[in-house]
């Protein structure tokens, strides 16, 4: 883009001065990225539980950078006997920075 300059005065040695215009280049470096936080329940990628407990993880998610258009995140699941709670999040234009948290737990 360029940027060019106007000089407005009553004083006639500034009035319609000639200024030089500058040219611009912009450089996008926004790098498309996810963010994945697991709660403390994730160990070594074994899901730990207590005896009276159901196994549950909660982990939270979010954009790297601002997508030009709405960006949904599945949790899908290798198995019948867990869920996820929501099934997918989504981001927007408007609305990507923050994290979003889905919880997966074991279904009997």
């Amino acid at each position: 883009f360029e940027v060019r300059h106007t000089v407005t005065s009553e004083d006639p040695g500034y009035h319609a001065r000639p200024l030089p215009g500058h040219r611009f280049v912009v450089a996008d470096d926004d790098t498309a990225g996810v963010t994945l936080r697991y709660g403390s329940a994730v160990r070594g990628g074994v899901l730990t539980e207590s005896p009276m407990q159901t196994p549950v993880v909660t982990f939270a998610v979010r954009l790297d950078s601002q997508p030009a258009a709405p960006v949904t995140l599945a949790a899908e699941l290798s198995s019948a006997r867990a869920a996820a709670r929501p099934p997918f999040v989504e981001f927007t234009p408007g609305a990507w920075g923050s994290f979003k948290t889905i919880t997966v737990a074991t279904v009997d």
